[in-house]
């Protein structure tokens, strides 16, 4: 038994003739669940014990979801995790190389295909809460400008909304004082962003962390301090060409866990769901899933 959970903003219509000639040919049953919120998807992925694997379809928040729900079930009898990319920016599939498929290939890969472990991100608050994400938890302006680019926006041009509204609303790009602490490492400052990486790509393809790998057992940590707009625009437009292209004050650490603390709520997002944290803790969950079609 399969179980598919599809976000509710996902374009079923993609999937019609597509799936069930692929359930047809691979002889395959199929339990599908329509997933209204990021917290629905967890719940209906921890239920499935039993379950050979589970697909998820929609955006990087799905993705998340759906693997925090499956780190619930024993690793012994965890599922196998699938993904159908179907969100605003899909940037764990690009980081992946998912994300090229067409539907066809991306639902076989995901139904049938052999599974490998993946690491996953563990983000966790002072009060004791826990979230998974499997592509990337993001502090400061890049969190602000997931929030708060407007969902008509995203859903007329796709991931390139976010550079879009953040040239639009440079007020946004405000620096915040933080103290990051890690294995070996101590930083405290200003700064524009802490993305702390399982995947490579964040707001709609940009290569942030060019040289993560998604189960080698460690974050890349990509630290921007305190620069202008005028100095990030250059930086980001020359990234898309080389992706290592970036100012020499531009940290990045290879660490399995990130210690971040501020004095005000900071905006925080994980896989694209927001929450302000005034402390977080980050750790790597080495081989926490096994991803379908990763080998």
């Amino acid at each position: 038994m399969i179980r598919m959970i599809v976000s509710v903003g996902a374009d079923r219509s993609l999937l019609g003739p597509e799936l069930g000639g692929l359930l047809l040919d691979a002889e395959l049953a199929v339990d599908v669940r329509i997933a209204h919120s990021a917290e629905q998807a967890y719940a209906l992925a921890a239920g499935s014990e039993g379950v050979e694997r589970v697909v998820a379809l929609g955006g990087d928040g799905t993705l998340g979801a759906v693997a925090g729900g499956l780190r619930e079930i024993v690793s012994a009898e965890r599922p196998v995790l699938g993904i159908v990319p179907m969100g605003t920016a899909n940037d764990f599939a690009k980081s992946t190389g998912f994300s090229a498929l067409p539907v066809r290939e991306a639902l076989r890969n995901a139904l049938i295909a052999d599974a490998s472990p993946i690491d996953a991100g563990i983000v966790r608050r002072a009060n004791g809460q826990a979230t998974t994400f499997l592509n990337m938890l993001t502090v400061g302006f890049p969190a602000e400008l997931s929030t708060t680019t407007p969902r008509p926006l995203k859903d007329a041009v796709g991931g390139l909304a976010y550079a879009l509204h953040g040239l639009a609303n440079l007020e946004l790009w405000q620096p915040k004082h933080m103290e990051i602490r890690a294995p070996g490492r101590e930083w405290s400052g200003k700064a524009m962003a802490v993305c702390v990486c399982n995947g490579k790509a964040a707001g709609g393809g940009n290569p942030v962390a060019p040289d993560a790998e998604i189960d080698d057992g460690l974050f890349d940590v990509v630290l921007v301090p305190e620069l202008t707009a005028a100095e990030l625009i250059p930086t980001a437009l020359a990234s898309r060409v080389d992706p290592h292209a970036r100012p020499e004050s531009v940290e990045t650490w290879r660490v399995p866990w990130v210690e971040i603390r501020a004095m005000q709520p900071l905006p925080t997002t994980a896989d694209g769901e927001p929450a302000d944290r005034m402390w977080m803790r980050a750790e790597i969950d080495p081989g926490a899933v096994r991803l379908a079609g990763w080998l």
